[in-house]
């Protein structure tokens, strides 16, 4: 029998129809990839140049895969099952990763045995179609003082970025593979290493280079907005849910535990109650009576701070961004 090669590191993409940027992404791969990895691209059945450009890149690519898939999340996870290494790299194709830095998590990880997630920082661009430049948008950096653990809110706001991400294969067997109905798939997948309690930790070190292209995600602001939020109509069994004991209600909702969390499911409950009755056209005037109302003081308030601000310079609110002194120490 042939004895295999242990794997110390696989690195994953999923992509489709972005031959271009897969193409950058090999050349930048090859900067930090060693014998000792693998590198795993999954592709959903491209009709461009990527199968050309993944065969041009052979003896770099260890695994190359062409079929149909659902999605980013759905191609990522066949890499996952695919994948030998003990650390898991996804790595998009149409951002950069600084290949020092890549190289410096991975002596972390192999340092600390018992980590089992890092999430690093990194840069964020935005692309000017008009002129074929980036500029820098801001730094992906959690706060001094911060750890992980504690700041699951955070996640929208300081760090909401995957590319900074590895983990350890044994945590699949503990949080999952990624939920493929999320577009936002990175934050999703931090936020359930978050809530799961494995040793996740936070290591301040500008691993990545994020653009934001016209066909990112980021600028699908809609669809963004639903993997926040997880709308409760998703299925449409709203009314049938109606039907169920108050206090089940609430817990599905994840009201249960949040102060005041009954009362507002007693209010939402009536509330459908009504707009399910005879006196839903009261309800409607009613809502809209204070949908108008809410609308008014908003203007109101906007009205009031733009007589009372200061005048500010033209270009004021344009300062250069700082970067952040970035210490390479684990919190």
């Amino acid at each position: 029998m042939l004895e295999t090669q242990p794997v110390r590191v696989s690195y994953l993409i999923s992509t489709r129809n972005r031959a271009d940027y897969l193409e950058r992404t090999l050349a930048n791969i090859r900067e930090f990839i060693t014998v000792a990895d693998e590198l795993i691209v999954v592709d959903g059945a491209s009709t461009d140049r990527t199968s050309e450009v993944a065969a041009r890149n052979k003896d770099v690519i260890t695994r190359f895969v062409s079929e149909p898939d659902h999605g980013e999340a759905h191609g990522y996870n066949k890499a996952v099952l695919l994948a030998r290494g003990q650390i898991l790299k996804f790595i998009t194709d149409d951002d950069y990763i600084y290949p020092e830095a890549m190289r410096q998590v991975i002596r972390v990880l192999e340092a600390r045995p018992e980590i089992d997630a890092l999430l690093c920082g990194g840069e964020s661009r935005v692309f000017d179609p008009a002129t074929g430049a980036s500029s820098v948008l801001y730094y992906q950096h959690l706060s001094p003082g911060r750890r992980l653990p504690e700041t699951i809110s955070d996640l929208f706001h300081q760090t909401p970025c995957g590319l900074g991400l590895v983990v350890r294969r044994r945590v699949i067997a503990h949080v999952g593979l990624f939920d493929a109905t999320f577009r936002a798939v990175d934050s999703n997948y931090i936020s359930r290493l978050l809530l799961a309690g494995v040793d996740f930790r936070y290591f301040d070190c500008k691993v990545f280079q994020q653009t934001i292209y016209p066909h990112s995600l980021q600028n699908d602001h809609g669809r963004l907005a639903i993997d926040r939020i997880r709308l409760m109509l998703d299925h449409g069994t709203w009314q049938l849910m109606l039907h169920e004991p108050m206090d089940t209600l609430a817990g599905v909702l994840g009201l249960g535990n949040l102060p005041g969390g009954k009362a507002l499911m007693l209010w939402i409950w009536y509330g459908e109650r009504l707009r399910y009755s005879r006196l839903r056209p009261l309800l409607v005037f009613g809502a809209n009576g204070l949908h108008w109302l809410s609308r008014f003081k908003r203007w109101l308030q906007g009205f009031w701070w733009w007589i009372l601000s200061a005048p500010r310079e033209v270009g004021a609110d344009h300062q250069p961004l700082v970067e952040p002194p970035w210490d390479f120490q684990l919190r």
